[in-house]
């Protein structure tokens, strides 16, 4: 029966929240076994009162990667590989997101699965969210340019990213149109280009859509000119697990995080490393460190450290795969303006 391993799912997500996550893996692995067994259609009680996924395999995988349950290797459970010809409807095409991005968060991935990648047929096709699970993760689209970016593919990213948009402009979802905008503004910003979406930045300044209109000012108080920098740069560290891995997710800022003695930092390494992943850690504590130094250079430049060690752990740099001259790098990303 189909309720069966989606129940196990729920089941699984409950035990993360309480903190037992060996078994909680369990129980994704289960789930995952039982829908490859499982043949028989729920009968008609059943669908009057759930409607089951269309792929339930894909849900439930996307389930359990959203969690994050643990490292991508760890007792060798992985999601199925991404199709070489289509990604196929939305659970299937948010599980390939979910998938490359956390491969994304440890290394980069090489330019020659990105290309295939590239060739999937149905890669801007419109697809509707009709859940949260949908809703949490990017599209896929935006996840692969994600991954020309660290590999410093600057030009594949920025015509991926306006492939997408211009496809859910026409197919009229605002969401996805959004998105591939607002991480236009991230490639702008991650590396430097003075010159580029100057209008996509000034309509976003104005947007009354809070998310776009923080990325625009992001972008100015890196991008922009000395005049155009905003008097509250804005700073605010993505969010990171404190304790451990099992604790309820918190926001940091990333100030408050350099001002704690080095013992407790390193806690909070230790507990995030797993769930985020070191690279995606770097891009982090780099994002905040490179608009930190700009009212507060010593914090700053401690914060740009950090995220250094964290590239040479991931054995990688922001905007390309080359590990020389990694551990200065990220230390001299403020002053790049």
């Amino acid at each position: 029966m189909r309720a069966q391993p989606f129940t196990r799912v729920l089941y699984a997500r409950a035990l993360v929240l309480h903190g037992r996550l060996d078994q909680a893996q369990d129980a994704f692995a289960k789930a995952v076994a039982l829908v490859a067994q499982g043949r028989t259609p729920p009968g008609p009680w059943l669908v009057a009162d759930w409607q089951p996924p269309d792929d339930l395999a894909s849900r439930i995988w996307l389930e359990a990667l959203r969690a994050p349950i643990a490292e991508p290797s760890a007792r060798g459970l992985g999601p199925p590989p991404i199709a070489a010809d289509r990604l196929g409807e939305i659970d299937a095409e948010r599980l390939a997101s979910a998938a490359l991005g956390r491969r994304l968060a440890w290394t980069v991935v090489p330019a020659e699965e990105l290309a295939v990648y590239d060739r999937l047929a149905d890669l801007t096709a419109l697809r509707r969210p009709s859940c949260q699970a949908h809703r949490a993760i990017p599209p896929f689209l935006v996840t692969l340019a994600e991954g020309w970016l660290a590999l410093g593919e600057v030009t594949r990213a920025l015509e991926l990213l306006k492939s997408g948009e211009k496809a859910a402009i026409t197919g009229r979802d605002p969401e996805v149109a959004r998105l591939s905008a607002v991480s236009r503004l991230e490639v702008v910003r991650r590396m430097r280009l003075h010159g580029h979406e100057r209008a996509l930045r000034e309509r976003m300044l104005q947007s009354k859509n809070p998310v776009e209109r923080e990325a625009a000012r992001r972008v100015e108080a890196l991008v922009g000119s000395p005049a155009s920098l905003p008097m509250d740069i804005p700073s605010d560290i993505s969010i990171l697990p404190v304790a451990s891995p099992l604790a309820p997710i918190i926001p940091v800022r990333g100030a408050e995080l350099v001002r704690r003695p080095r013992e407790a930092v390193d806690d909070i390494f230790d507990s995030a490393r797993p769930v985020l992943g070191p690279r995606r850690l770097a891009e982090l504590f780099l994002d905040e460190g490179e608009l930190l130094a700009l009212r507060e250079p010593l914090l700053g430049s401690r914060a740009l450290g950090v995220a250094a060690s964290l590239f040479e752990e991931a054995g990688t740099r922001p905007g390309g795969s080359s590990r020389q001259s990694l551990p200065c790098w990220p230390r001299r990303a403020a002053t790049f303006r």
